[in-house]
């Protein structure tokens, strides 16, 4: 198939994907979330089956929520547009989901975190530490960080701060 398109369609148009199959782009004048952030790519754990817990696997193992970041599910899994916050700032959902982000040092974690300890063991024994990601970070069990990144939990809690306020 092949189709002619206009250069100026084509400079208005963000994602060219969907051409030749339609005619033209249809400009939304909703915001997206592109108009407030730049979204690159989504987490990189490393394991995300060991990173990645349930807010019921978290209080079954008796590990500390001071070690967990909220998160959202990918977006096939939303059951709706619209996500709601608790006070918190959390993720009103069914599943509530918790990226492990730890970032004080092994011997801390185990005066002061024992459960969490025994995890970080769990995992070590998986070879989860060994993993490519996991062995360039320090200490491996801590995510990625950019300062210009905002994750769920401080955008929401940051408007929930702001509510709370006014």
């Amino acid at each position: 198939m092949e189709r002619l398109i206009k250069v100026g369609t084509l400079r208005r148009d963000p994602k060219w994907t969907r051409y030749p199959l339609k005619e033209g782009f249809n400009r939304c004048d909703t915001p997206v979330l592109g108009d407030f952030f730049k979204i690159k790519r989504g987490l990189v754990t490393g394991d995300n089956s060991y990173f990645i817990l349930t807010a019921k696997e978290i209080e079954r193992r008796e590990l500390p929520y001071e070690a967990f970041r909220p998160i959202l599910p990918s977006p096939r899994h939303l059951p709706k547009d619209e996500v709601a916050a608790d006070g918190a700032g959390n993720p009103v959902l069914d599943r509530r989901l918790f990226l492990l982000d730890c970032r004080l040092g092994e011997a801390e974690v185990g005066r002061k975190y024992p459960a969490l300890w025994r995890y970080l063991e769990e995992g070590r024994s998986r070879d989860v530490a060994k993993r490519y990601f996991c062995r360039h970070r320090k200490p491996w069990y801590a995510q990625e960080y950019c300062s210009s990144v905002l994750t769920w939990g401080e955008a929401i809690r940051g408007m929930v701060d702001r509510s709370a306020s006014s």
